[in-house]
C-alpha cells in the first residue's frame, strides 16, 4: 500500500499548462483547481480528469461502438452514425467517488484528490436508451456493461493475471432513462482525447467512474457483471444477514464543499466584512433532498467565526471542511 501511495503524492504540488493539479502524471489523474472557478459551468481545460490506464489513440474514420449481448438486433455504428442520430444535449455534474481522500484520516491508497474532482459541463449525444431500443434489449437483461477502449494492468491489490479493460455496468432502471448519454460533445466543442474522444458516456447522478471514456462497446447481459472495478477499486464492504459483502458504487451522495475561502487560506482582519460575498459554495447533484439548515450550516460557520475575528491583526485560517448533507426523510 506505501508502495501504491506513493505512485500519486509524489507530484501533488505541480500543476499543468492549464492549471490542473497533477495528482498522478501517467496514467493521467488531474484535478480542477476548485478556488478558481467562478461559472455554473466548469470550462473544459479546468475539468478533472480522471484516468486509470493510459490515453488509447483511436480514429474518428476508423471508430466502431458496438451494442450486442443480450439483444435481439446486434449492430455497431461508425461515428458519423452515431453522430446522425437525433442528440440531446444534458448538463450533468461528474465527481470521482475519491473526492476529498486527502482528508481522510488515517490516509488510504489512490489518488489524494482535495476538493477539485468535480466538474459540471454540458453533454450532447445520444439517449443510451434509444440505441438499447434499436438493439431490442432482452426483456431478462439486467445490466448493461460500458466497456472503454483504455487497457491495462491495475496496480492495487488484487492485481488481475491479464490486462484488461475498463469496463463499469449500469443497472437496466437507470440505462434505460432519457438523461443517460452516449455523448461526442462537452461544452459545444467535440470531446478531447483526455475526456473520451470520440464517445464516452453520461450517467447523471452516478459517480464518475460509471460515465466510462472511449467507449466502444455496449453489452447487455442476463446476470450482475462482477468485474474487477465494481468488486474491487470501487467497492466497499457492508453486511447481508450478518455476512460481509462486496458491494459497488454507485448514486452520488449528497455533498457541499466550499471553494473559497480556500484550504488553509489565512483571512485578515481587513476582509471579514466582505467575507460573505467571497463565499463559493458547491452543492452537488446526489440523490435526495438538501434540507435548508444543511444547506446553510456550512457557510453560516464560516461567517460566525470570521465575524468573532475582531481583534486588529488578527487572522482566520480555513481549514479542510467539507459539509455533507443527508437525505430530507420527507
Amino acid at each position: 500500500m506505501e508502495d501504491s501511495k506513493k505512485q500519486y503524492v509524489d507530484n501533488t504540488a505541480q500543476l499543468s499548462s492549464a492549471g490542473l493539479i497533477i495528482r498522478q502524471k501517467e496514467p493521467k489523474n488531474l484535478e480542477a483547481p476548485f478556488d478558481r472557478i467562478d461559472s455554473y459551468l466548469t470550462p473544459t481545460e479546468l475539468f478533472y480528469i480522471r484516468s486509470h490506464f493510459p490515453t488509447p489513440t483511436l480514429d474518428r474514420a476508423s471508430y466502431q461502438l458496438r451494442i450486442d449481448g443480450a439483444v435481439r438486433h446486434p449492430f455497431a455504428l461508425s461515428y458519423e452514425e452515431l453522430r446522425s442520430i437525433r442528440s440531446e444535449t444534458r448538463v450533468a455534474t461528474l465527481e470521482c467517488a475519491g473526492n476529498s481522500r486527502v482528508f481522510l484520516v488515517p490516509q488510504v491508497q489512490g489518488a489524494q484528490w482535495e476538493l477539485g474532482a468535480v466538474s459540471n459541463a454540458e453533454w450532447t449525444g445520444v439517449p443510451l436508451r434509444a440505441l438499447l431500443e434499436r438493439a431490442g434489449l432482452a426483456e431478462d437483461a439486467c445490466e448493461i456493461v460500458l466497456e472503454g477502449a483504455d487497457r491495462g494492468t491495475p496496480k492495487e491489490e488484487p492485481v488481475p493475471p491479464d490486462p484488461i479493460s475498463y469496463a463499469w455496468s449500469l443497472p437496466r432502471a437507470k440505462a434505460i432513462q432519457p438523461e443517460v448519454l452516449v455523448a461526442y460533445q462537452m461544452n459545444g466543442r467535440d470531446l478531447s482525447r483526455d475526456h473520451g474522444f470520440p464517445v464516452r458516456a453520461i450517467v447523471p447522478g452516478h459517480y464518475g467512474m460509471a460515465s466510462v471514456k472511449w467507449l466502444t462497446r455496449i453489452q447487455a447481459i442476463r446476470e450482475p457483471f462482477h468485474g474487477y472495478w465494481k468488486t474491487s477499486d470501487y467497492a466497499y464492504w457492508a453486511s447481508m444477514d450478518g455476512k460481509p459483502v462486496r458491494r459497488p458504487l454507485g448514486e452520488m451522495k449528497l455533498k457541499s464543499e466550499i471553494a473559497r475561502p480556500r484550504v488553509y487560506e489565512t483571512l485578515g482582519r481587513d476582509r471579514r466584512n466582505r467575507g460573505r460575498s467571497e463565499h463559493r459554495w458547491w452543492p452537488n447533484l446526489g440523490r435526495g433532498r438538501i434540507p435548508r439548515p444543511c444547506a446553510t450550516a456550512c457557510v453560516a460557520t464560516l461567517e460566525t467565526r470570521l465575524a468573532d475575528t475582531e481583534k486588529p491583526g488578527a487572522v482566520h485560517v480555513a481549514g479542510p471542511r467539507q459539509g455533507r448533507g443527508r437525505p430530507d426523510p420527507t
